[in-house]
């Protein structure tokens, strides 16, 4: 997390939707969720409130990301195929307490991964993301940084792809592909 941003480092679960534009280029949704806690010390609030330490302990938190990306196949054709995305991305932080202090920002993000591919339509996919976001009049007003915020996450997973492939070849143009000439 950006130093500012008050959560722990914990795992993020969720999935991603995706429609390819050829084999070069595609677009893609994704959604992730974690359940994780405030740093100690630092109050319930998503952004570093320095507070006294004896008197704040840790509390349960919930985060929620969401975006929408650009993704760029560097080596479409390859059993390894290096990648770039970018895009729009929404941060929600949830403190689980009675305070009402959850914060949703919008931002955008960049990554870059690698998708190993064991066939055309599984693939192992690694990948490093940044969210950049910032916090809002009212947060900074409330003591939170004035700072855009740069938060990293590093994902993996297994990719399936479906439908594509486009038309057999058919060097005669007689309508019947080669395999079946």
């Amino acid at each position: 997390w950006a130093k500012e941003t008050n959560m722990e480092n914990d795992l993020l679960y969720g999935g991603r939707v995706g429609l390819g534009f050829g084999k070069r280029f595609g677009i893609e949704g994704s959604y992730g969720k974690s359940s994780s806690k405030t740093q100690e010390g630092d109050g319930g609030r998503a952004y570093v409130f320095p507070t006294d330490p004896a008197n704040v302990p840790q509390q349960d938190s919930k985060f929620t990301h969401i975006s929408a990306d650009a993704l760029l196949n560097i080596l479409p054709g390859s059993s390894l195929n290096p990648y770039i995305l970018g895009g729009w991305s929404s941060q929600e932080f949830e403190p689980q307490d009675s305070t009402g202090a959850d914060s949703k920002r919008d931002g955008f993000n960049i990554g870059a991964g690698v998708k190993l591919h064991f066939n055309p339509r599984v693939a192992l996919r690694l990948e490093a993301q940044e969210m950049s976001y910032s916090w809002s009049d009212d947060d900074q007003a409330a003591g939170a940084s004035d700072k855009s915020q740069s938060s990293f996450a590093f994902t993996g997973g297994l990719q399936l792809s479906l439908g594509g492939g486009g038309k057999a070849p058919d060097a005669d143009a007689d309508g019947v592909p080669d395999k079946k000439d």
